[in-house]
């Protein structure tokens, strides 16, 4: 099992938390490594576009989002959702907890999407358009459409219905 984030306190002891969101190191000690980190950015991009931090002495790395939440809320999130998909603005107004399937529903179109809507695809077999979207990790079938734009507008209904203000349909 992971280890939990360090306490809302050690974080702020560790941390500041500038205007933009990013979380700043700060000065430790006087030790030379306590103090050459100090007042820059913490962490590194990966390749997903999130900042990740490793804490020393923790075992594990945690990301920015997940150190911030913390800071400011005192808790753990099971996840944290970025209200605007981009995974570099840490801002605390951008962030909200959430299940994994909210999370799931407040998604950019994939890149290898080629009906250009979320949840729709074509099936050649029959010569349709099919709308689907998956709800707590189940696949619900929304039905066969003779356009895409129609397929879309029952994507479009269901994740309202399913996932309030965390729909996404493009």
């Amino acid at each position: 099992m992971n280890k939990p984030l360090p306490t809302k306190e050690e974080l702020q002891k560790l941390f500041r938390l500038d205007l933009c969101g990013v979380l700043v190191w700060r000065a430790r000690g006087s030790k030379r490594w306590d103090t050459r980190y100090a007042g820059q950015p913490a962490g590194h991009k990966r390749k997903d576009g999130r900042i990740q931090v490793e804490i020393k002495g923790h075992g594990r790395m945690f990301y920015a989002h997940q150190i911030i939440w913390k800071m400011v809320h005192g808790t753990e999130a099971p996840e944290i959702d970025h209200l605007d998909v981009d995974g570099l603005n840490n801002d605390p107004s951008n962030l909200r907890e959430c299940n994994h399937s909210l999370n799931a529903a407040n998604t950019k179109l994939k890149s290898n999407n080629s009906s250009g809507f979320k949840g729709v695809s074509y099936r050649s077999d029959r010569g349709k358009w099919r709308a689907r979207i998956m709800v707590e990790r189940k696949e619900m079938h929304l039905g066969f459409f003779d356009c895409k734009e129609l397929a879309h507008q029952a994507y479009s209904i269901a994740a309202i219905k399913h996932f309030g203000e965390f729909a996404r349909a493009a």
